[in-house]
């Protein structure tokens, strides 16, 4: 997870200063249509996705506290391939944009539903903490929304996901 994040991180800068910074003027999908450069944008997204997908697996799998162990990962699995398919998916392909806001709207709800099942067996701070990220994976990108573009929202949502998922990486507080 940490060297794909790093993968992830270096792309989007790259591709951040082909567009001189100006962020908010174009969706980060777009990218992805760069004639010399966007198989690397679409590339690292179905990386991500994967790389996603086995440290929330191995996070659950792991974890003594968790019930519905199963039903969790099956959720995880297919948010995660939400991003691969955006990833695989040609900009200009109306199944894209589908699977990218499903994508967009599922993860935080997938991290809410594990959170939701397992309330009473997280200790209270792990709880909370999973909790406002899921939260935060809603509000933040919809307020953010009034400015020009989806670019903003959508890097907002990718820290926070990213985030997240280095802190499942590295953290085991049970």
């Amino acid at each position: 997870m940490i060297f794909t994040s790093f993968i992830f991180v270096g792309t989007f800068i790259f591709f951040l200063s082909t567009t001189k910074f100006q962020i908010s003027e174009i969706q980060l999908s777009y990218w992805g249509i760069d004639d010399n450069f966007g198989w690397a944008w679409n590339s690292c997204l179905m990386m991500l996705s994967l790389s996603m997908f086995f440290n929330v697996a191995h996070f659950i799998h792991t974890h003594p506290r968790l019930q519905f162990k199963k039903e969790i990962i099956l959720t995880f699995l297919v948010v995660c391939m939400f991003l691969f398919l955006t990833g695989l998916a040609p900009m200009h392909n109306p199944a894209h944009k589908t699977v990218a806001w499903f994508y967009f709207l599922t993860y935080p709800l997938a991290i809410f539903t594990f959170v939701a099942l397992n309330y009473k067996n997280l200790p209270h701070k792990e709880w909370l903490g999973h909790l406002l990220i899921s939260t935060s994976l809603v509000i933040l990108p919809v307020v953010s929304m009034r400015f020009t573009g989806l670019a903003i929202p959508e890097t907002i949502h990718s820290v926070l996901i990213l985030g997240w998922n280095l802190y499942i990486c590295k953290n085991k507080t049970y």
